[in-house]
Protein backbone atom coordinates (compact mmCIF):
# COMPACT_ATOMS: atom_id res chain seq x y z
CA UNK A 1 0.00 0.00 0.00
CA UNK A 2 2.79 2.42 0.86
CA UNK A 3 4.38 2.31 -2.59
CA UNK A 4 1.07 3.31 -4.24
CA UNK A 5 -0.40 5.69 -1.68
CA UNK A 6 2.26 7.04 0.66
CA UNK A 7 5.64 7.41 -1.05
CA UNK A 8 5.36 11.18 -1.43
CA UNK A 9 3.77 11.61 1.99
CA UNK A 10 6.45 9.57 3.77
CA UNK A 11 9.06 11.81 2.17
CA UNK A 12 7.14 14.84 3.41
CA UNK A 13 7.04 13.39 6.93
CA UNK A 14 10.83 12.97 6.98
CA UNK A 15 11.29 16.58 5.82
CA UNK A 16 8.90 17.89 8.48
CA UNK A 17 10.37 15.73 11.25
CA UNK A 18 14.04 15.08 10.43
CA UNK A 19 14.78 13.73 13.90
CA UNK A 20 12.43 10.78 13.31
CA UNK A 21 13.86 7.98 11.20
CA UNK A 22 11.21 5.92 9.43
CA UNK A 23 11.74 2.27 8.57
CA UNK A 24 9.05 1.09 6.18
CA UNK A 25 8.43 -2.59 5.63
CA UNK A 26 6.04 -3.10 2.74
CA UNK A 27 4.85 -6.68 2.83
CA UNK A 28 1.75 -8.80 2.59
CA UNK A 29 2.93 -10.60 5.73
CA UNK A 30 1.48 -8.91 8.80
CA UNK A 31 3.96 -7.52 11.30
CA UNK A 32 3.14 -8.65 14.83
CA UNK A 33 2.69 -5.57 17.02
CA UNK A 34 2.66 -7.74 20.16
CA UNK A 35 6.16 -9.01 19.32
CA UNK A 36 7.48 -5.52 18.54
CA UNK A 37 7.93 -6.23 14.82
CA UNK A 38 6.57 -2.74 14.07
CA UNK A 39 5.46 0.37 15.92
CA UNK A 40 2.68 1.32 13.49
CA UNK A 41 0.92 -0.77 10.83
CA UNK A 42 -1.56 -0.16 8.05
CA UNK A 43 -3.49 -3.35 7.66
CA UNK A 44 -6.45 -4.64 5.72
CA UNK A 45 -8.50 -7.10 7.73
CA UNK A 46 -12.10 -7.98 8.52
CA UNK A 47 -11.45 -8.08 12.27
CA UNK A 48 -8.48 -7.31 14.49
CA UNK A 49 -7.41 -8.04 18.05
CA UNK A 50 -9.39 -5.75 20.34
CA UNK A 51 -6.38 -4.69 22.41
CA UNK A 52 -4.68 -2.81 19.55
CA UNK A 53 -5.16 0.97 19.33
CA UNK A 54 -5.95 2.83 16.17
CA UNK A 55 -8.76 3.45 13.81
CA UNK A 56 -10.64 2.02 10.90
CA UNK A 57 -10.04 4.33 7.96
CA UNK A 58 -12.32 2.95 5.24
CA UNK A 59 -12.97 -0.12 3.10
CA UNK A 60 -10.62 -1.45 0.43
CA UNK A 61 -12.18 -1.41 -3.04
CA UNK A 62 -11.27 -4.23 -5.43
CA UNK A 63 -12.12 -4.36 -9.13
CA UNK A 64 -11.26 -6.27 -12.32
CA UNK A 65 -8.67 -4.77 -14.65
CA UNK A 66 -6.82 -5.37 -17.89
CA UNK A 67 -4.38 -3.41 -20.00
CA UNK A 68 -6.38 -0.94 -22.10
CA UNK A 69 -5.57 -2.88 -25.31
CA UNK A 70 -6.03 -6.41 -23.92
CA UNK A 71 -9.76 -6.97 -24.43
CA UNK A 72 -9.78 -5.14 -27.76
CA UNK A 73 -6.70 -6.78 -29.30
CA UNK A 74 -6.86 -10.26 -27.78
CA UNK A 75 -9.44 -12.64 -29.25
CA UNK A 76 -11.93 -13.57 -26.55
CA UNK A 77 -11.05 -17.27 -26.86
CA UNK A 78 -7.50 -16.30 -25.78
CA UNK A 79 -8.46 -14.23 -22.73
CA UNK A 80 -6.89 -15.49 -19.49
CA UNK A 81 -7.13 -14.63 -15.81
CA UNK A 82 -4.17 -13.82 -13.61
CA UNK A 83 -4.95 -15.13 -10.12
CA UNK A 84 -3.33 -15.56 -6.72
CA UNK A 85 -1.87 -18.97 -5.89
CA UNK A 86 -4.20 -19.52 -2.93
CA UNK A 87 -6.92 -21.67 -4.46
CA UNK A 88 -9.34 -21.03 -1.58
CA UNK A 89 -9.57 -17.36 -2.60
CA UNK A 90 -9.82 -17.12 -6.36
CA UNK A 91 -12.74 -19.46 -7.24
CA UNK A 92 -15.14 -17.13 -5.42
CA UNK A 93 -13.99 -13.92 -7.04
CA UNK A 94 -13.73 -15.53 -10.47
CA UNK A 95 -17.34 -16.67 -10.15
CA UNK A 96 -18.33 -13.09 -9.28
CA UNK A 97 -16.37 -11.60 -12.17
CA UNK A 98 -17.96 -10.39 -15.40
CA UNK A 99 -16.22 -13.27 -17.22
CA UNK A 100 -16.38 -16.41 -15.03
CA UNK A 101 -15.96 -18.67 -18.06
CA UNK A 102 -12.48 -17.31 -18.88
CA UNK A 103 -9.78 -19.82 -17.85
CA UNK A 104 -6.84 -19.10 -15.59
CA UNK A 105 -3.65 -18.43 -17.50
CA UNK A 106 -1.21 -17.85 -14.68
CA UNK A 107 -1.25 -17.88 -10.87
CA UNK A 108 1.20 -15.56 -9.13
CA UNK A 109 1.73 -15.43 -5.36
CA UNK A 110 2.75 -11.77 -5.10
CA UNK A 111 0.20 -8.98 -5.55
CA UNK A 112 2.74 -6.56 -7.05
CA UNK A 113 3.84 -9.15 -9.61
CA UNK A 114 0.18 -9.81 -10.50
CA UNK A 115 -0.33 -6.07 -10.94
CA UNK A 116 2.65 -5.85 -13.30
CA UNK A 117 1.43 -8.88 -15.26
CA UNK A 118 -1.94 -7.16 -15.78
CA UNK A 119 -0.19 -3.91 -16.67
CA UNK A 120 1.95 -5.72 -19.25
CA UNK A 121 -1.04 -7.32 -20.98
CA UNK A 122 -0.48 -10.89 -19.78
CA UNK A 123 -4.14 -11.24 -18.83
CA UNK A 124 -6.98 -9.89 -16.73
CA UNK A 125 -6.99 -9.77 -12.96
CA UNK A 126 -8.37 -8.32 -9.79
CA UNK A 127 -6.53 -5.50 -8.06
CA UNK A 128 -7.08 -2.85 -5.46
CA UNK A 129 -8.71 0.23 -7.00
CA UNK A 130 -5.87 2.41 -5.70
CA UNK A 131 -3.51 0.34 -7.86
CA UNK A 132 -5.58 0.02 -11.02
CA UNK A 133 -7.54 3.25 -11.36
CA UNK A 134 -4.68 5.80 -11.43
CA UNK A 135 -2.69 4.04 -14.15
CA UNK A 136 -3.55 5.33 -17.64
CA UNK A 137 -2.81 1.96 -19.28
CA UNK A 138 -5.24 0.00 -17.09
CA UNK A 139 -9.01 -0.08 -17.47
CA UNK A 140 -11.76 -1.68 -15.47
CA UNK A 141 -13.24 -4.64 -17.30
CA UNK A 142 -16.62 -3.98 -18.87
CA UNK A 143 -19.36 -5.05 -16.49
CA UNK A 144 -17.22 -4.76 -13.37
CA UNK A 145 -17.72 -2.48 -10.40
CA UNK A 146 -15.69 -2.07 -7.21
CA UNK A 147 -16.42 -4.45 -4.38
CA UNK A 148 -15.65 -3.09 -0.92
CA UNK A 149 -13.75 -5.86 0.80
CA UNK A 150 -11.61 -5.45 3.90
CA UNK A 151 -11.47 -2.64 6.41
CA UNK A 152 -8.23 -0.66 6.28
CA UNK A 153 -6.84 -0.02 9.76
CA UNK A 154 -4.06 2.16 11.14
CA UNK A 155 -2.85 0.53 14.34
CA UNK A 156 -0.28 0.53 17.09
CA UNK A 157 0.29 -1.40 20.29
CA UNK A 158 -1.20 0.09 23.50
CA UNK A 159 2.28 0.29 25.06
CA UNK A 160 3.44 2.58 22.23
CA UNK A 161 0.42 4.79 21.68
CA UNK A 162 1.38 7.51 24.17
CA UNK A 163 4.89 7.90 22.75
CA UNK A 164 5.02 11.35 21.09
CA UNK A 165 6.69 10.08 17.90
CA UNK A 166 4.12 7.32 17.49
CA UNK A 167 1.20 9.69 18.08
CA UNK A 168 2.67 12.15 15.60
CA UNK A 169 3.11 9.48 12.93
CA UNK A 170 -0.36 8.05 13.57
CA UNK A 171 -1.96 11.48 13.10
CA UNK A 172 0.13 12.25 10.03
CA UNK A 173 -0.76 8.92 8.39
CA UNK A 174 -4.43 9.30 9.29
CA UNK A 175 -4.55 12.73 7.66
CA UNK A 176 -2.66 11.54 4.57
CA UNK A 177 -4.71 8.37 4.12
CA UNK A 178 -8.07 10.06 4.62
CA UNK A 179 -7.36 12.21 1.55
CA UNK A 180 -7.16 8.94 -0.43
CA UNK A 181 -10.55 7.52 0.65
CA UNK A 182 -12.32 7.82 -2.71
CA UNK A 183 -9.32 6.34 -4.55
CA UNK A 184 -9.01 3.38 -2.16
CA UNK A 185 -12.74 2.65 -2.22
CA UNK A 186 -12.84 2.89 -6.02
CA UNK A 187 -14.98 6.00 -6.25
CA UNK A 188 -12.32 8.30 -7.73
Amino acid sequence: MSQFLLAKELGEFTRLYPSIQLKVKSSTIFADLDKGEADVVIRGAPKLPEHLIGRRLYKLGLCFYAHKDYCENTPRKDWRWITPLENEVWPQWLAQSPYPEVPIGIAIDDIISRYHAILNGVGMGRAACFMGDPHPDLVRLPGSAPVLKYDIWLLTHPDLYEQPKVKLLMQFLTDALMTKKTLVEGEA
